[in-house]
């Protein structure tokens, strides 16, 4: 149960940061996510398949993109908050169409940083977001696993059943979605107790979102 915090990931894009962009051979353009949060590319081509970066002869050959231009494009560019973009042979490959004048499109979106917190039992925090961003939670988890050594250390753990799971997510999530900022604390009294004897901790998983994006 403690997985899902540890290696917490970003689920949910900001889909109005969802962009395109055409780089001319020869040029290079540099792509930038806002404050908190990270580049994630969806699709990349590199080749001609349009009259986009028109030459003086017309361009009559086109160039199957190559399949590998993805690859390398995510490398330079995914989980950063900025990357230059580069359209040369050199850099993407020839796709054996040295000749052709060739353009590349990458399409990327910006996903909000993950972030996480780990209260002990009765331990009170504020979850904020920079500027006028809002707090989504992604998830929540209330009592204790057996392997866990948060928190005084191991323990018989807390079999806290998926009802119980719910309501504490539940109760988070009213507090804080869609706020600038909120208080939270690990809190049998709000949280729910199935097993009172044993020292519980409260994990939170959220994300900071633009305020104009969409909530779920």
């Amino acid at each position: 149960m403690e997985s899902f915090f540890v290696d917490a990931v970003p689920i949910q894009m900001d889909m109005a940061s969802d962009e395109s962009i055409v780089v001319c051979k020869g040029l290079t353009r540099y792509i930038g996510c806002r404050d908190g949060s990270n580049i994630l590319v969806t699709e990349a081509f590199w080749g001609r398949d349009s009259a986009e970066c028109p030459s003086d002869n017309g361009d009559p050959v086109m160039c199957t993109g190559s399949t590998s231009v993805l690859a390398l494009v995510k490398s330079d560019c995914d989980t950063k908050k900025g990357c230059s973009l580069e359209a040369t042979s050199t850099k993407l490959g020839s796709n054996g169409c040295s000749d052709v004048n060739k353009y590349l499109v990458v399409n990327y979106t910006c996903v909000p940083e993950s972030k996480g917190v780990l209260l002990c039992d009765s331990a009170l925090t504020k979850l904020t977001c920079p500027l006028t961003w809002i707090i989504e939670v992604k998830n929540v988890f209330w009592g204790r696993s057996a392997s866990s050594t948060y928190c005084d250390g191991p323990s018989d753990g807390c079999a806290t059943n998926e009802n119980a799971l719910l309501f504490s997510e539940n109760y988070v999530k009213a507090i804080c979605n869609n706020q600038n900022e909120c208080l939270i604390k690990a809190d049998s009294a709000v949280l729910g107790d199935t097993c009172p004897v044993v020292s519980k901790y409260l994990l939170v998983n959220y994300v900071c979102k633009p305020p104009t994006s969409s909530t779920t």
